[in-house]
């Protein structure tokens, strides 16, 4: 068994290895920096949610809001339902309340 447990774990880091080489491949073709990260993510719904969570963070770190304080979004009026779900009232991102505008 403990045969198993090491063969799973040797698996997982090449895993982690091969994913970490493939997010540096598209940093560096998107000309991103030598410290931008990143990972992957299973579906539409949670890597918008992650890309909601950096924003939020990233703009609390900075100081970035509109004159009221809050975040402006900017959206398509054909944005998938999980970018508006995850700030409302009962969403995991509730005490960011970000203002919405469709662009």
């Amino acid at each position: 068994m403990l045969g198993a447990a090491r063969d799973v774990l040797a698996r997982g880091r090449r895993a982690v290895a091969a994913e970490n080489q493939a997010l540096r491949l598209l940093a560096d073709l998107a000309g991103l920096p030598a410290g931008a990260g990143g990972c992957f993510v299973s579906g539409g719904s949670l890597g918008n949610l992650s890309a909601l969570v950096v924003a939020r963070d990233t703009a609390a770190a900075r100081g970035v809001g509109t004159p009221q304080g809050r975040p402006l979004v900017a959206v398509s009026e054909e944005a998938h339902s999980s970018i508006a779900g995850p700030s409302t009232s009962s969403g995991p991102m509730r005490s960011w309340s970000p203002r919405w505008t469709t662009a």
